[in-house]
């Protein structure tokens, strides 16, 4: 055959050789796109709504919500969490069914808006926060019943560390969550344990919020998260206005509204100045029974505890003590 007779069906061949690869590597192409990703990409929250990758912190919180989906709700303006309450059924009337949405601060406008809009709001939003905490508590005192249980109950049960006995009758995992659990809640006996490890009322722990924070508009909550008057004296606070001279204490901060109770709840289940409110709580839930257990609170002593009564009744915040947590969407 000729040169020129080759080259010309040479380039006869060469557009089909071109479509064939072109259609070749299109195959190969879509066939690796399936392999890495076969099912379509889940829609994301919107943009105001995102999920929290990590929720709970690290040791027994991380563990205490396992399965439950909690959206963190950052806003920048009153009108904003408004607008959000009303995205997720929370600004209507009290529903029984309580999402996990929770805040991680509240905005700095709030103390600006109506008196009125303003309570209901801070409910509004806190009530899902006080939610999960309080959550988190149960599932830790559901755990610990357990194996209370397994060890033929509390009375005369003590969690040394260094005491083989009920170490040796559960498995390692429930003794290493025992054991942090002591130090959490500072005793090792295991009736005190259970007396320690339990929930408030969440119409309490709303109230508290309302008065310590001012209904969430207060400086410490603005800048710190701290919704209930939390005192530290580590390195990381805000210096209180009017601290006396000789004082040294200062307010904590926190990352999130969520810490702030979390630290709420565990002060008083472990403090000595609140082994009233424990007691209490042992033979009632009721908010304004379990108010009496906190005269240590404040320096006001009686007079706080009736104001803080007078606000759960006239506000009607025991209606949100039937509430349950559910998941989020």
């Amino acid at each position: 055959m000729s040169r020129s007779k080759t080259e010309y069906l040479y380039g006869q061949w060469i557009p089909f050789l071109l479509v064939a690869a072109a259609l070749l590597i299109s195959i190969i192409s879509c066939r690796q796109s399936a392999l890495i990703s076969p099912l379509p990409a889940p829609i994301s929250p919107s943009p105001q709504i995102k999920v929290a990758a990590s929720p709970l912190p690290a040791d027994l919180q991380r563990e205490s919500l396992m399965g439950r989906r909690i959206y963190a709700m950052s806003v920048n303006s009153s009108q904003e969490l408004i607008a959000r309450l009303h995205e997720f059924n929370l600004w209507g009337e009290v529903q029984e069914d309580v999402p996990s949405v929770i805040i991680e601060h509240f905005p700095a406008d709030l103390a600006l808006i109506d008196l009125n809009r303003k309570k209901k709001a801070f409910v509004r939003a806190l009530l899902p926060v006080v939610m999960v905490a309080r959550e988190e508590v149960m599932q830790e005192r559901q755990r610990l019943l357990t194996i209370i249980d397994e060890l033929g109950g509390p009375q005369g049960l003590t969690f040394y560390p260094g005491r083989q006995e009920w170490q040796t009758a559960i498995t390692g995992e429930q003794a290493l969550f025992i054991n942090k659990l002591c130090r959490k809640y500072r005793t090792q006996d295991a009736e005190e344990l259970l007396n320690r490890v339990n929930v408030l009322p969440v119409s309490l722990m709303l109230a508290q919020g309302a008065i310590e924070s001012s209904w969430g508009s207060s400086r410490f909550a603005n800048q710190a998260n701290n919704l209930f008057g939390m005192w530290t004296w580590g390195k990381k606070g805000l210096v209180p206005a009017r601290r006396a001279a000789n004082q040294t204490h200062k307010i904590a901060v926190y990352d999130s509204v969520l810490d702030s109770v979390r630290a709420y709840m565990l002060t008083i289940n472990r403090v000595g100045a609140y082994a009233d409110l424990r007691r209490i709580r042992r033979h009632s839930m009721d908010a304004v029974a379990v108010a009496e257990g906190l005269l240590n609170y404040s320096a006001k002593k009686g007079v706080y505890v009736i104001s803080l009564q007078s606000l759960i009744k006239n506000n009607n915040l025991e209606s949100y003590d039937n509430c349950r947590l559910v998941d989020a969407g």
